[in-house]
């Protein structure tokens, strides 16, 4: 794609709005939900599991990429119809974000495309992006944290009457010795049953977490260059 592809001329504020709308639900969706979501934004508490969720660990790994390019799809898929942010940043982007000379040449060459371009509406749009990613990390973690603390509580649960089994059958110990065993056995080897899906859904919400961030990081460096190169 050439420099000058990037900048496409502006369409009315119908579309826009139509396309706003379309890509808000296209955004939203690609991510899996467990049912209702309250939209109310969360923070991620972290679960106390046996396995450390860190971009290390290699079962995190396929959900950091997956999420990622969910982001980057997500993202892509919010461009509205005419010159806006989107095509500023991606412009600024493919040159290099360290480049402080590309982000006057790249108001030049928008200000070509279109004249109603400013440094004050591109910081203004770049808001618009910075809320949807920030409403798709919210609605994920909803759902990831909800999914996490089902598979905590039935743990806990579970975890609860096989202990309260095991006290009533010591009472019984003569009577009940190979009823014991197996509750015993059955607590030894709770952890491992519900290790998998938590470390599972932790490692989603890890990955969930860093791909916002990184995606914030590029917009919000092209916010500063923007604040720091255009006068």
């Amino acid at each position: 794609m050439g420099f000058k592809d990037l900048f496409i001329n502006s369409d009315s504020d119908d579309n826009k709005k139509q396309k706003v709308e379309t890509t808000q639900k296209s955004f939203t969706s690609k991510f899996p939900s467990s049912g209702p979501v309250n939209e109310t934004k969360v923070t991620t508490p972290q679960a106390s599991t046996n396995v450390e969720i860190t971009p290390d660990n290699p079962a995190c790994t396929p959900h950091l990429d997956k999420i990622m390019a969910l982001y980057e799809e997500g993202f892509n898929g919010l461009n509205m119809d005419g010159y806006d942010f989107f095509e500023y940043f991606q412009a600024v982007v493919q040159t290099g974000l360290n480049n402080p000379s590309m982000y006057g040449m790249a108001l030049t060459m928008a200000k070509a495309m279109d004249s109603k371009v400013t440094k004050e509406s591109l910081i203004s749009q770049s808001k618009f992006y910075i809320d949807e990613i920030n409403k798709v990390h919210d609605h994920y973690v909803i759902n990831g944290t909800a999914k996490r603390e089902s598979a905590l509580k039935a743990k806990g649960n579970e975890e609860a009457n096989l202990a309260k089994e095991l006290e009533d059958i010591n009472s019984e110990i003569q009577r009940l010795t190979r009823l014991k065993s197996e509750k015993e056995s059955a607590l030894v080897s709770i952890d491992s049953k519900y290790t998998p899906e938590i470390t599972d859904v932790e490692c989603k919400l890890m990955a969930n977490d860093i791909a916002r961030e990184r995606i914030l990081a590029s917009i919000n460096s092209v916010v500063d260059g923007i604040k720091k190169n255009i006068n």
